[in-house]
């Protein structure tokens, strides 16, 4: 088990730094110029955009961009003139160290807009787990059970749309119907405690319920026909106990891999939910951040998100002998 967790980390280490590399050069090969957006080109002064493009380190070569944002490097602050800003000289000590450097146009340490947009991300992705989890098993178990009938058609059939609509259209129609027509949801935008939390939650959920129903089916349909389900039903055990004791726990295995996924599916999936009810979390901030092409903000973002998935789909990794006591791991 020891040797297992030692392999796992150490596995764990190299994606996060191919994702880094990834996110680094994939950001900066994206068009335009942060600093001539910041500066409004036309409005600053003689050299502005060449001066804080040099204090900002854009002007060095990739590959020493990346490795100063790993290990860390001197900076300078300026102001929209390139001129130094007083008392702005100082150290980043790389996101080797926790360090993911500052926000070019919020002129804050990343990690700190992290901390202060994670949370409103985190509620809204617990919240929608928490509402597709037993949904999509429910249904799912309904569909097993009576496969073939009316239950198990409408219950795929509403899987397959889940599936297909897109988030944003949701979203939009759940915020006109239930907001606008309706009014039984007031207000449907923002952060303003667990009415505006509804709609949004439905809007993340919907994708995760049809997937964990169709897969929680699946599995289910395949454990049904096993011996031991079988002899169990011959001895005279109580159906519900079939079902919840063998049946159900022996196909929660491929149902546990999905929710680590669909977490981390969440948690991406965020950041058009919360672009659509302005709902201010990590995924809107991003969003803005990516207009800006504020790229220390963008990578230290999307750096954080990449290591809460690994960490996710690692515990579900551990969480697989709890569920399934025959599973050891060498």
């Amino acid at each position: 088990m020891t040797a297992y967790l030692i392999r796992r980390l150490l596995a764990s280490i190299v994606i996060l730094l191919g994702v880094s590399v990834l996110i680094f050069a994939m950001i900066h090969l994206v068009p335009g110029d942060p600093v001539a957006i910041m500066l409004h080109e036309v409005k600053s002064g003689p050299g502005a955009i060449e001066e804080m493009r040099r204090n900002l380190g854009l002007d060095r070569p990739l590959p020493e961009q990346y490795l100063f944002w790993l290990i860390g490097n001197d900076y300078v602050q300026v102001d929209t003139d390139g001129d130094e800003l007083p008392d702005s000289r100082g150290t980043r000590r790389g996101i080797l160290r926790g360090d993911f450097g500052r926000s070019i146009f919020k002129r804050a340490q990343v990690i700190d807009i992290i901390a202060d947009r994670f949370p409103a991300t985190l509620k809204l992705t617990v919240a929608a787990m928490l509402l597709a989890l037993p949904v999509g098993i429910l249904a799912g178990i309904v569909a097993a059970i009576r496969r073939e009938t009316l239950h198990d058609y409408v219950t795929m059939l509403g899987a397959l749309v889940g599936v297909s609509i897109p988030p944003f259209w949701l979203g939009l129609m759940l915020m006109y119907v239930f907001g606008v027509e309706l009014r039984w949801v007031r207000p449907f935008v923002g952060d303003r405690g667990f009415i505006t939390l509804i709609l949004p939650t439905i809007t993340l959920a919907a994708p995760t319920v049809a997937i964990i129903a169709r897969l929680t089916r699946s599995s289910m349909l395949n454990v049904l026909g096993e011996d031991y389900v079988r002899t169990a039903r011959a001895k005279g055990v109580r159906e519900a106990w079939v079902l919840t004791a063998h049946v159900l726990r022996n196909a929660f295995i491929p149902v546990l891999t999905i929710l680590g996924l669909q977490f981390g599916y969440l948690l991406g999936g965020a950041v058009i939910v919360e672009t659509v009810f302005v709902f201010p979390g990590l995924g809107r901030e991003v969003v803005t951040a990516i207009i800006n092409r504020d790229f220390p903000l963008v990578q230290g973002v999307t750096l954080f998100s990449a290591t809460v998935f690994v960490l996710i789909n690692f515990g579900v990794d551990m969480l697989y002998t709890a569920v399934d006591p025959r599973i050891r791991y060498a």
